[in-house]
This record gives structure tokens, C-alpha cells and sequence, in this order.
């Protein structure tokens, strides 16, 4: 993504960030993450916590740092689902090492500057590296303390973002689940 627009994105989501309530679900992530209606997941679901998504469209793992403080940070929120690395697999110089380390390192500056739960949400799309990738991303999340969120599904498939939608609601309550809620789960 050109850097003019994720600048101008950050900006917006600067002073959207005025608005919010601490404590909520931040969604963090690239063009999957982006699409992804979760205004409705607040009104539909009867999440205890405020939803906020705070994706760019096109953002590169190797871009998404100078993202973190208008999309994360300044959120101070309890959750964060990370879906980055859609965009990345798509790159013809993807290098799957150089991913992970960038991953980490978000990772570690996540844990380092706010208290909240992470989430690494698996990788979405049919690229032929991606199930390489959500193996190792699965095995980051173990080593550095995350909740590694398998969403189990191609990009292209149909219902792809009502299956996404009803895997992260299981983590998404503050408190217990009802039981009729699990259930349906």
C-alpha cells in the first residue's frame, strides 16, 4: 500500500480514537481484516465489550509497526486480533522468515507497550505458502504467549465471513458465555 494512504488511514483512525472506550476488542490486520463487518458483530453477537477494527487495506507485516499506536495503542484495549500477512503471501518476494521475524517483533512491542490479550489469527487465502506460514504463526503464538485463532477457511469460499465472525466469538465475552450461546457455537 502506498504511504500517503496509510498515513492518511492512521490519521483517521487517530481521531476516531478519541471517541472510543478503553478496554475493548481491537481487530488489527491487513485486507481480510479490513472487510470484515464487525460493526455488526457488536449488535448481533451481544458482545460484553466494545469493537473497534482498525485495519488498512494492503498493510504489509513490514509496514504494520508504524501502524500500532493509531490502531492499537492509543485503544489501550484488552484484545487484539492480529490478521496480518494476507497481503504479504500475495508479494512476489514473500519471504516467509523475514514474516515471522517482523510478526515477533510486533509481538513484542505489543506486550511491551499495552496489557491485552493477543490473538494470532491464521493467515486467510489460497496462496501455496500460506499453510506453511499459519503452522509457524501457530507455533509463535506458543512461544510468545498468544492465542494462536485457526479461522479454517480459503478466502474464496462461501459464508468465509460468517465462519470468521462465529470463530471469533468464542473470544470475544468478557464474561462466561451463556450456555445457549455456546451452544450454538
Amino acid at each position: 500500500m502506498q504511504t500517503c494512504e496509510v498515513s492518511e488511514k492512521l490519521s483517521v483512525y487517530h481521531h476516531m480514537n478519541k471517541l472510543v472506550r478503553s478496554g475493548g476488542i481491537v481487530f488489527f490486520g491487513s485486507t481480510a481484516a479490513s472487510r470484515l463487518p464487525l460493526g455488526e458483530v457488536n449488535q448481533d453477537f451481544d458482545v460484553d465489550l466494545p469493537v473497534y477494527n482498525r485495519s488498512v487495506e494492503g498493510l504489509l507485516a513490514a509496514d504494520a509497526e508504524r501502524a500500532l499506536e493509531a490502531c492499537v495503542i492509543e485503544l489501550q484495549p484488552s484484545r487484539v486480533f492480529l490478521m496480518l500477512g494476507d497481503t504479504d503471501v500475495m508479494q512476489a518476494d514473500f519471504d516467509p522468515d523475514a514474516f515471522l521475524e517482523k510478526y515477533r517483533w510486533l509481538l513484542y512491542t505489543l506486550h511491551n507497550r499495552c496489557r491485552a490479550s493477543l490473538y494470532i489469527v491464521s493467515v486467510l487465502g489460497e496462496a501455496p505458502a500460506i499453510p506453511a506460514v499459519n503452522r509457524k504463526l501457530k507455533k509463535l503464538a506458543e512461544e510468545t504467549g498468544c492465542l494462536y485463532v485457526d479461522a479454517g477457511i480459503p478466502a474464496s469460499s462461501s459464508g468465509t465471513v460468517s465462519r470468521i465472525l462465529s470463530v471469533f466469538r468464542a473470544y470475544m465475552y468478557q464474561t462466561s458465555i451463556p450456555f445457549t450461546l455456546a451452544m450454538g457455537i
